[in-house]
């Protein structure tokens, strides 16, 4: 079985409950301000969730090669769970990390504070779309 940390797979059921695998993600991670913690989320393709209320996605377990999968709702009685980008097709859905380590789930996630380049950083780097870019600390 071939492991990935801080990727994930997504599945919806059909209707003969078959499942289907239709996409990836990655997890990154905001500092709060004040505050020594980051909020967690799932993102990925906007089109990946269209018409869908819930999805299932898929996290390695830790200390063993077997993996589990997590429902996560993404309308409730009170609208869409999740913050879809307005133009890109990108959507982020927050994750709780505390539920992924009680469930003996291994994850990493992309600190955005340490692992991504700020636009001005971009701009004084000459950094375009499609550049490929190594950040060391």
């Amino acid at each position: 079985m071939t492991r990935t940390v801080g990727k994930v797979r997504f599945l919806f059921m059909t209707l003969k409950n078959e499942t289907k695998w239709i996409g990836t993600g990655f997890l990154v991670g905001r500092k709060e301000i004040d505050v020594d913690s980051y909020t967690i989320f799932l993102v990925t393709n906007s089109h990946i969730v269209e018409d869908k209320d819930e999805i299932l996605v898929r996290f390695n377990q830790k200390d063993s090669d077997n993996c589990k999968d997590y429902s996560i709702i993404l309308i409730d009685e009170n609208g869409k769970r999740y913050s879809k980008h307005p133009t890109a097709d990108i959507i982020a859905i927050q994750i709780s990390p505390a539920f992924l380590k009680d469930n003996n789930s291994e994850y990493s996630w992309f600190a955005l504070d340490k692992h991504a380049l700020e636009l001005s950083e971009m701009k004084s780097t000459d950094v375009i779309e499609g550049s490929i870019v190594q950040r060391f600390q």
